[in-house]
């Protein structure tokens, strides 16, 4: 179809100019004529849009950004951002990719890395791990088969492992992207030609004035007061050096400034923004309860002043930037936070025209698409929003919108209005519940076998049902299966929610874990680990993913003893069986090898530490156990509560243990740090 922008002022982001009187004309997707509305030659049947008093831009973009669902490219479509860059990759963004280029889902134009490629242990749980050069070579194979734009490396790669990676990458022909790793440091990264470096931690840690401390390798409190603490002891007289070096080495920055500003700001009033209404009640829960814990220090304004100084050096080198906000995170919201971040260009010391190139024509330049969008031309492609007042002479006018069009699809205001009305409607309605959990099917014909029912809640809101059956096998075998339905965020990412999840593990008579596997159906397709134990001490891990997995791997298990599991109610029935008939004060560790929470699939060893706690009036005569689950770079603390024949009745997750000591030391302890797990029901079939 035609449509034609007539009247309008065109902002075309080649230069700091607007050309007022002209007429745009978009044929399919494409701009096809550009001039005086003298001289347009208006088709019959075209579409026309009244420009009069209006600005015409290019559509802009968020350059780093976690989308989890089709509701958040919405979302960024109705605040006008038309393309965008994921920067943690899932089958479903590359799905989401293809469909969009071939119209047949309305979102922005996508650009994907793959999975994260880290360290071992990696920060966060469903990286890829590498400290080896064929781990290296595998990550970004399997990044490449997958069909992702880029690698995205993190915090934890050695100066090897990174390099090997690079080396990879550019095997395969991709650029490598993401976090500087802390013992690359920048200067190591601008000599790799890393493409993009992401947040800005690596010019913080390249301007101290004394040498601090290493980072901290995965506690996120830890790790953003070290960031403050880099911040508060820059020496800022070198910007302009490192940024002379960043743009000699062709390496574009990608600050996301709001993730700062964000976090340090009044939680209050952050939540209280309009846009925080396309929330669902349980990501508006986690948002607050993120931002509440959030840690703050008054060096936080040094991070913004610090970061600010470094995005002034950036511009003034000529060195490339990116608009990019991190959405997805808690409280950060795709398309309203790409304008934010336009501000706090702006308030960094950029000119408007500064700050909206690197939202359009330098996004476009970066992936190596100049010409094709991020600026209105003739034969540029349909990307565009229409504005109220001029962004050139204030950057917040670019959020003054009359409409978008996205590949040549228009949106007026009142097609975004109700979008946007649709998209909250739906965001709530998912405080109506979360999927009910089918039975597991392993052993649910089996005679003498018991069902367990429980039902978890977190501040108030249903999480899911999850349902444990024990049962014989035969020959002296039993099995423990499971399966859940979770409402998303419970035990993922803000970015993969949960789809429903199963189990199985087999205990032979002699009370060993023999095998087990572990299913995640989610949005990606199915995902299965399966683990056996061997006669050699070992167990046998092997994977099955919808672009491929890690290589098959053994853990060492010297005392064959290891309960085979991660850390859902299942685990808890198995582990109340190892605590039977311990004394009230004395603890035990009981290992276990196994994945942690899905979606995560890295199956790694781990240690329940568990305390026997005496009983309390509350909870009856049965047992209680404290059990902290300890792997390398998660940990969570439980209170076990079971009944007089030691089966799991109550189950309160919570981040650490200290919430335990603060529990038993105040009235109120915070209620949103606990995930409950209620045996609702108990059946024996």
């Amino acid at each position: 179809m035609t449509t034609i922008f007539a009247g309008v002022s065109v902002v075309p982001m080649d230069s700091e100019r607007v050309v007022e009187g002209q007429t745009v004309i978009v044929e399919g997707d494409r701009i096809s004529w550009i001039g005086p509305d003298a001289d347009a030659q208006i088709s019959a049947g075209a579409r026309r849009v009244d420009g009069r008093g209006k600005y015409l831009m290019p559509g802009l973009t968020d350059m780093h950004c976690h989308p989890g669902t089709e509701d958040d490219l919405l979302l960024a479509i109705a605040f006008g951002v038309t393309t965008i860059r994921n920067l943690e990759g899932l089958p479903r963004h590359v799905l989401w990719r293809d469909r969009i280029a071939a119209g047949e889902l309305l979102g922005p134009t996508i650009f994907t890395t793959g999975p994260i490629v880290e360290g071992r242990p990696p920060r966060y749980n469903g990286m890829q791990s590498v400290v080896e050069r064929d781990e290296a070579v595998a990550a970004v194979a399997l990044t490449a088969r997958g069909g992702y734009d880029s690698v995205k490396v993190y915090d934890q790669l050695t100066p090897e492992a990174y390099q090997w990676v690079v080396e990879s990458a550019r095997d395969h022909g991709l650029p490598v992207v993401g976090h500087i790793p802390f013992q690359v440091g920048l200067h190591g990264a601008l000599a790799a030609g890393q493409r993009s470096i992401e947040h800005l931690y690596g010019y913080s840690q390249a301007v101290q004035l004394v040498n601090r401390r290493a980072a901290p390798p995965h506690d996120l409190a830890e790790h953003r007061t070290w960031l403050f603490d880099l911040a508060e002891h820059a020496d800022t007289g070198r910007v302009a050096e490192l940024a002379e070096a960043t743009r000699a080495a062709g390496t574009w920055n990608c600050p996301t400034l709001i993730v700062r500003t964000r976090w340090a700001a009044d939680n209050a009033e952050v939540l209280a923004r309009p846009e925080m209404n396309y929330l669902s009640p349980l990501r508006a829960a986690m948002a607050r309860y993120f931002m509440g814990h959030y840690p703050t220090d008054p060096a936080r304004q040094a991070v913004i002043d610090v970061n600010a100084a470094f995005v002034r050096g950036l511009s003034d080198a000529g060195a490339g930037l990116l608009i990019g906000t991190d959405a997805g995170l808690p409280g950060v919201l795709h398309g309203a936070a790409a304008h934010e971040e336009l501000k706090e260009f702006v308030q960094a010391g950029l000119t408007p025209y500064r700050a909206l190139r690197a939202a359009t024509l330098d996004a476009a330049a970066f992936v190596g698409e100049a010409g094709e969008w991020g600026q209105v031309s003739i034969g540029g492609r349909a990307d565009l929003v229409l504005l109220t007042a001029n962004p050139l002479d204030d950057v917040a006018n670019a959020g003054r919108m009359a409409g978008v069009m996205v590949r040549g699809r228009w949106l007026s205001d009142s097609d975004i209005a109700h979008l946007l009305e649709d998209l909250a409607a739906r965001q709530h309605a998912l405080i109506n519940g979360p999927p009910h959990a089918p039975m597991p099917a392993p052993v649910r014909a089996s005679a003498k076998s018991e069902l367990l029912r429980f039902d978890v809640t977190w501040d108030g809101f249903d999480l899911g049902v999850e349902h444990v059956v024990a049962g014989p096998e035969g020959s002296g075998r039993r099995r423990i299966a499971s399966t859940a339905s979770f409402a998303g965020g419970l035990g993922a990412s803000e970015t993969a929610d949960v789809g429903e999840c199963r189990s199985s593990v087999t205990i032979d008579a002699a009370d060993v874990d023999r095998s087990a596997w572990f299913e995640l159906d989610t949005d990606d397709g199915l995902e299965r680990v399966e683990l056996t134990r061997t006669d050699d001490g070992r167990v046998l891990v092997t994977h099955e993913r919808p672009i491929g997995g890690p290589p098959d791997i053994a853990i060492d298990d010297p005392d064959a003893r290891a309960l085979l599991g991660r850390p859902e109610t299942a685990l808890y029935v198995r582990l109340a069986e190892r605590l039977a008939g311990l004394p009230v004060g004395d603890a035990i560790d009981v290992p276990v090898i196994g994945p942690t929470l899905p979606p995560d699939p890295t199956v790694r060893a781990a240690i329940l530490h568990a305390l026997r706690l005496p009983s309390t009036d509350e909870d009856g005569d049965g047992p209680r156990y404290l059990a902290e689950f300890r792997r390398s770079n998660w940990t969570t603390a439980s209170l076990l509560v079971c009944d007089r024949r030691n089966r799991p009745v109550r189950l309160e997750h919570a981040p650490d243990i200290s919430y335990w000591e603060d529990a038993a030391s105040t009235e109120s302890p915070d209620p949103v740090s606990v995930i409950s797990v209620v045996r609702a029901e108990l059946d024996a079939s």
